[in-house]
């Protein structure tokens, strides 16, 4: 088992959580002598408080705060958390973290720079001071590559980064709030209190007991085993009234975009992998399709 452990505060003992399904901005005004504060970057999903610790329970040895998921949006709630005095445990069923950010997606697509602030600000800051060490140029010229990359650095930002430099820059700002790191903990099983999550259970039969649970990896695993309501796929037009919701008209389709037809068939006029043979849909109407990744 690839487990990483950093020095991590004592879980609270005293704190009082609302019985119902809160998020973590929520419970803020709800714990004592830690102050929880908004989180910047969330990730899109929800939080759940489990039950109080107490000293004739088994939740004593738990945390304020389970993230499950390693994803950048899931660092980002682990550190906000951290800072605001919660012993915080990040749970990842990979053996790295930092999703997309440290898994090769590294030329970003920036737009407004200015308009970049808070933790993602913080994070574009230490990858340029990593890269203004000579030493991180073993391959090439630093001057050379911003000769032909000269997009990649804005003011006091660095916006290309290799994903050994995001892992690295990720695991220095955890490691400084006090963040422990645990990878390969595949989740299994999810025990409630009612509408709380009181504790997860890992594939390796671990079990893992938290107040606030945070459900940050991409497909949401968490949410649909604490059976959360979700949906797959799109909205109808006519659900909320969204004129380019569900399958949109094939004039506005992003075939557009292309003027050469490729054929979905291979050589032996089989449908390639992937693709289905079924219908569109009416205009507007939903459906229960999920979109390739990119």
């Amino acid at each position: 088992m690839h487990t990483r452990r950093i020095e991590v505060q004592e879980p609270l003992r005293d704190t009082k959580v609302p019985a119902s399904l809160v998020t973590l901005a929520e419970a803020s005004s709800q714990m004592q002598r830690r102050q929880f504060l908004p989180l910047l970057g969330m990730p899109l999903t929800a939080a759940s408080c489990g039950a109080p610790f107490t000293a004739d329970n088994d939740q004593r040895d738990g945390y304020d705060v389970v993230v499950y998921g390693g994803t950048a949006g899931g660092i980002v709630a682990a550190i906000s958390a951290a800072r605001a005095g919660a012993s915080v445990v990040v749970l990842d069923p990979t053996e790295h973290v930092g999703g997309l950010v440290t898994g090769g997606l590294g030329r970003t697509d920036i737009g407004v720079g200015a308009s970049i602030g808070g933790m993602a600000a913080e994070f574009y800051r230490s990858i340029r001071a990593r890269y203004d060490d000579p030493a991180a140029w073993r391959f090439q010229k630093r001057e050379d590559y911003l000769r032909r990359q000269p997009p990649c650095v804005l003011e006091d930002k660095w916006w290309f980064h290799e994903p050994s430099v995001a892992s690295a820059v990720f695991a220095q700002m955890m490691a400084v709030r006090g963040v422990t790191v645990r990878l390969n903990q595949r989740l299994a099983e999810v025990e409630k209190s009612g509408a709380r999550i009181r504790s997860i259970q890992t594939a390796a039969g671990e079990r893992i007991v938290g107040r606030v649970f945070i459900a940050a990896t991409y497909e949401g695993d968490l949410l649909a085993q604490a059976k959360v309501g979700y949906r797959v796929g799109r909205e109808s037009a006519a659900e909320y009234g969204e004129k380019y919701a569900g399958v949109l008209p094939w004039e506005v389709t992003t075939r557009k975009q292309w003027d050469v037809d490729i054929s979905p068939y291979d050589d032996s006029g089989k449908l390639m992998y992937g693709v289905m043979d079924i219908p569109r849909g009416e205009v507007g109407a939903g459906d229960r399709k999920v979109q390739a990744y990119n």
